[in-house]
């Protein structure tokens, strides 16, 4: 089933199936039946949708271009973002249009007189849908409105401080007042303002890490050791000791030192990422145990730094014909595809200077995986390993791919050495304009 798109007053609008599913359940949670299901769906969207309306129209207001989209948990409304006395105004006009309809139905419960129960609760759920989602809208809990504003207001972290703590309240009387679906949105709104606090905490530290690892690929071993031992000194949560143990697990292994890389990985506390599998591997194989396959560890490599220093090693071992024996024969694995561990290994050799091997690894990777960014990494390591032909020839492959930014070719410096040639600018004419001989044809189609 498609999403349904419509514009109302200019402003585009996508509504997502599971929306219609959301409104269904919400009616049967509610305890209507029969017509009043399909009744109240309708008021349901109508109010949902005209709270969004009321934040679009604002932003419109302020000359932003707003877009609706109506979900599983409600409505989002997307626009640019605003300062913060018009971030408010733009937050708080949903619920205030939200409140005006419940008004209107008060009105008409006032006018209407009639002895139908299906009109009277119809006129109730218009009333009390929208007070009520009002009211738990501008509760400070984030994402909701009034989450919103308490970041707009007090900043932030303290905002995820009150959406924890608002959620909290707000799941504990769902729980008791036998709310289901209330209850599974303050625990799902609860847990992402929870981890956001962790990722607040943990950034300083992963960012030095990531310090780290940027100077670890640029050889600067010694530096990376420094950063990452300046981290481990301080207090860590779980997720930093395991980044910060691999990476001088790999750094140890860059200095060639596996008793100090195994002494890393012995910090931390038996916690095991996929990527700590491929570090352990290239442990066990520089104390010179050869015991494990080491491709599989390769198709869950995802981190330049894990790839390039493995590459190293099983060449420094003369291990590399085997592990792409492994990989030739690998059965179907669940997650990642076999050819990440190829692409792992392209990558990797070519940050480790092993600029033939990884032409010869992104070519296997090519018959199995045909594309232009394969193509372009290996044209990138054959010019540097001195193979001008070889890296026309791909760099051509590339193109042929469908390979068309010119800007990263005239930035990148793997292609300084080929620069000049007579078949670079051809090839680069050829990205602007297409082959030669083709203008007229194009010409002639259009």
């Amino acid at each position: 089933m498609k999403a349904l798109k419509f514009r109302v007053s200019g402003i585009p609008v996508r509504v997502e199936p599971i929306f219609f599913l959301l409104l269904g359940f919400l009616a049967l949670a509610w305890g209507f039946t029969g017509v009043l299901i399909p009744i109240f769906m309708v008021i349901a969207a109508l109010s949902v949708l005209i709270h969004e309306l009321g934040h679009a129209t604002a932003e419109r207001s302020f000359g932003a271009h707003p877009t609706i989209t109506l979900h599983g948990f409600g409505g989002h409304t997307t626009a640019s973002n605003q300062p913060r006395g018009r971030s408010i105004v733009v937050t708080l006009a949903g619920p205030g249009a939200g409140f005006l309809l419940a008004i209107l139905g008060v009105a008409l419960s006032q006018v209407v007189t009639t002895d139908s129960d299906t009109v009277q609760r119809a006129l109730d759920a218009l009333v009390w849908v929208n007070v009520l989602w009002g009211v738990i809208n501008l509760l400070p809990i984030l994402p909701m409105d009034g989450g919103h504003v308490a970041a707009d207001v007090f900043g932030l972290h303290t905002a995820r401080v009150l959406s924890i703590a608002g959620a909290a309240i707000l799941g504990i009387y769902g729980l008791t007042q036998g709310l289901i679906f209330m209850t599974i949105m303050a625990a799902m709104f609860g847990s992402q303002s929870l981890n956001a606090l962790r990722a607040d905490k943990n950034r300083p530290q992963l960012q030095q890490l990531d310090e780290a690892r940027a100077a670890l690929l640029q050889g600067r071993t010694p530096e990376a050791v420094e950063k990452i031992q300046a981290v481990i000194t301080r207090p860590l949560t779980f997720e930093v000791e395991v980044t910060a143990a691999e990476l001088l697990a790999w750094a140890r292994l860059a200095e060639l030192q596996p008793e100090e890389a195994r002494a890393a990985l012995d910090t931390l506390r038996g916690g095991v990422s996929r990527t700590s599998q491929l570090v352990q591997r290239m442990v066990d194989l520089a104390e010179g145990k050869q015991n494990e396959h080491l491709a599989p560890a390769f198709v869950y490599c995802d981190d330049v730094v894990a790839a390039m220093i493995a590459s190293r090693t099983i060449c420094a071992a003369g291990l590399l014909d085997r592990v792409l024996e492994e990989m030739a024969t690998l059965p179907a694995l669940p997650g990642p595809p076999r050819n990440n561990g190829y692409r792992a290994l392209q990558l990797g050799l070519h940050h480790a200077g092993r600029y033939r091997d990884a032409a010869r690894v992104g070519d296997i990777l090519f018959q199995a995986e045909p594309g232009a960014l394969v193509a372009y990494n290996v044209a990138c390591s054959s010019a540097l390993a001195g193979e001008e032909e070889s890296a026309l020839a791909w760099l051509d492959r590339a193109v042929e791919h469908g390979f068309r930014d010119t800007d990263l070719l005239d930035r990148d410096n793997n292609f300084d050495t080929i620069r000049d040639t007579d078949g670079f600018r051809a090839l680069r004419s050829w990205m602007e304009a297409g082959p030669p001989g083709t203008e007229s044809q194009e010409a002639a189609g259009s």
